[in-house]
């Protein structure tokens, strides 16, 4: 199952080569491409030239074989070198200054991670943290839990998730989401991805080009069973309320002193989405939220339902900013 139904914004294909001109009228605004060992699966100077002249941005994404992160740190840091390679080779053949930071080269997890597996995978990421040398921030391609995990351990910087072993969950880490593999579009083969914090991707967008849209419409099926119950409770408390809660948010956020001159208005729209799930209407949702979060009004564990807010607004905030609101939260400071 799927966190998101609807039509891609974003592709990724790797030995397939798509009609850049059919991408474009299908409204496609991101290509992820390979870099790796292999040659013919890999973005050239051409293909990127054509992609940015076209108005595609290009997001860089290393895989050599799909189970790499399994052999840990040694093997992240020399593919991280090699990555850093071939990706500055591409900059300076476009005539790109080389910028610290600006772009990110994503990793890939692209297997079911199991909880022995993981230590592995993070250092896998602790080498690949190192062999990117802080020329280009540090992005993982892989399932919710490993993207949760090594968000957490600040072992990447930008997250793209597949719903693959995600069991229908979103990440509020997700800057990117592929939601459905094996599809044809523009004569190639491609997965369909869906494009949620474009500003924070890393990705090479052709000049001029400020990435627009984004966000991840809430549906039926976005969350696992748990947090959709999580929702419809939230939906409940806020029904008919959505100005007295986004005017909660607001202030909530506005507590961190480097969020303050962050644009709220698409947390209040996130607000009304989740109102409009609800099916009854209290009367007081300042009261209801602290009743909720002391546990006295339904029975939902703070940090739970912050967690909830936190992955229903993210598509729609900076990632921070999210973080803000959940912690707000859990803190009782609505």
């Amino acid at each position: 199952m799927a966190a998101y139904i609807g039509p891609p914004d974003a592709v990724d294909y790797s030995f397939s080569r798509a009609n850049v001109q059919q991408l474009v009228a299908a409204g496609i605004d991101l290509v992820s491409r390979y870099l790796s060992h292999t040659p013919g699966k890999n973005l050239t100077v051409d293909e990127a030239r054509v992609l940015l002249a076209a108005g595609v941005g290009i997001l860089f994404n290393w895989e050599s074989s799909a189970g790499r992160a399994k052999l840990g740190y040694a093997a992240g840091a020399l593919d991280a070198r090699d990555a850093v390679a071939l990706v500055k080779s591409i900059l300076t053949a476009l005539r790109y200054s080389i910028v610290p930071l600006l772009w990110a080269i994503y990793f890939s997890a692209d297997f079911d991670v199991t909880d022995a597996e993981r230590p592995a995978v993070r250092d896998y990421f602790r080498g690949v943290r190192d062999g990117l040398a802080g020329l280009f921030r540090a992005g993982v391609y892989g399932e919710a839990s490993v993207v949760d995990d090594l968000h957490s351990r600040g072992l990447t910087d930008v997250e793209w998730q597949t719903y693959a072993w995600s069991g229908g969950v979103l990440s509020p880490q997700a800057d990117l989401y592929q939601f459905k593999n094996g599809q044809v579009l523009a004569g190639a083969s491609v997965d369909f991805d869906k494009i949620i914090h474009p500003s924070e991707l890393g990705a090479l967008w052709p000049a001029g080009h400020v990435p627009q849209g984004g966000g991840t419409p809430l549906g039926d099926d976005m969350f696992s069973d748990a947090d959709r119950d999580l929702l419809n409770r939230i939906g409940q408390l806020v029904h008919t309320n959505t100005d007295s809660l986004a005017s909660q948010i607001d202030a909530a956020a506005g507590k961190a002193a480097t969020l303050v001159s962050q644009d709220l208005a698409g947390t209040k729209n996130r607000v009304k989405a989740i109102a409009d799930a609800g099916v009854a209407s209290p009367a007081d949702v300042t009261a209801s939220v602290k009743a909720a979060l002391s546990g006295t009004a339904i029975q939902v564990d703070a940090a739970a339902l912050a967690a909830a807010v936190a992955a229903a607004v993210s598509a729609s905030l900076p990632k921070a900013v999210a973080a803000a609101v959940g912690a707000a939260l859990v803190q009782g400071a609505v």
